[in-house]
């Protein structure tokens, strides 16, 4: 028997934060989600955290300690695409999510597909959408971001995940400084397939940062940097970050000493008040998730 959506996640390793973004994440998509499957890549040899809990789909075989973190995340992204397409007929529509994404909207399904579907939008007729992904302008970035990605089965057909070659780039655009963006791509950037998608704008209401802590389209939640290893190396958010935007665009306002960690500690201990003050815009719709206990500061 089908179902309407199926949900896969990218996990760094089974540390503990990995841990505790896939309780809260897997809470959020349950109470906010209907009638899905949900499974999950994971970028390290051991998957002890998720045996049992989710369906693992296998490693993408790259190596931890060796490869970059950008080819490591591609990797993973491609395997979920590929596993998505072998099973496409089982589902009418995919999302796929960073282990620090997850939708907060209850109900948001419909609505998005509706947005998507009806061709038109404040009046105006446009082409109907095959996919809706989180775009940054924040960062300066003019690349659509897979952090959240919600694809049609046309959509998933059609997508494509690349890394930032430079023949490649050449189609793709530069970002808004003007700079080539090194960076993981999907196909949909090029002009001639970019009025198929819908982007998902930040919508906050509140800002703790200019851009990590996002919610975009009041139905998805990005807290950026979560599965970062560079974080393992005391590699501040704000550095990893480039500056709050590329080449130090945002170096002389944001806060490089922000409290990041009592942030997150914020997050895990009460999401929904989190949520709610962060987004704003309808408070009645988030959901309301416990938090997670004996979180790791």
């Amino acid at each position: 028997m089908s179902k309407r959506l199926l949900v896969g996640s990218v996990y760094a390793s089974s540390e503990q934060r990995q841990r505790e973004w896939f309780e809260l994440q897997s809470a959020y998509i349950a109470k906010t989600t209907n009638d899905y499957d949900h499974v999950v890549v994971v970028n390290h040899p051991d998957t002890s955290a998720f045996d049992g809990q989710v369906k693992v789909i296998e490693s993408p075989g790259t190596d931890p300690e060796k490869d970059h973190e950008s080819l490591l995340h591609l990797n993973a992204l491609v395997q979920l695409h590929k596993y998505f397409l072998s099973v496409q007929d089982e589902y009418d529509c995919f999302l796929f999510l960073d282990n620090d994404a997850f939708p907060v909207r209850k109900d948001w399904e419909p609505l998005l597909s509706e947005k998507m579907l009806s061709g038109q939008l404040m009046g105006h007729r446009a082409p109907v959408k095959e996919i809706a992904v989180v775009v940054r302008p924040e960062i300066c970035e003019f690349r659509w971001h897979a952090s959240v990605l919600y694809a049609t089965k046309t959509g998933l057909r059609n997508l494509d995940f690349r890394f930032s070659t430079m023949d490649y780039l050449a189609g793709m655009g530069k970002d808004f400084l003007g700079n080539p963006e090194h960076d993981i791509h999907i196909n949909y950037q090029s002009t001639k397939l970019r009025s198929l998608v819908l982007p998902l704008m930040r919508t906050n209401q509140y800002n703790l940062h200019p851009v990590a802590f996002g919610i975009y389209y009041d139905m998805f939640y990005h807290h950026t940097f979560g599965s970062e290893h560079g974080i393992q190396q005391y590699v501040e958010p704000f550095d990893s970050l480039r500056n709050v935007g590329k080449y130090g665009y945002g170096d002389f306002y944001a806060d490089k000493d922000y409290p990041y960690r009592d942030i997150y500690v914020e997050l895990m201990s009460d999401p929904t008040s989190f949520i709610a003050r962060l987004g704003g815009w309808s408070t009645d719709e988030y959901a309301e998730v416990a938090g997670i206990a004996n979180v790791a500061s």
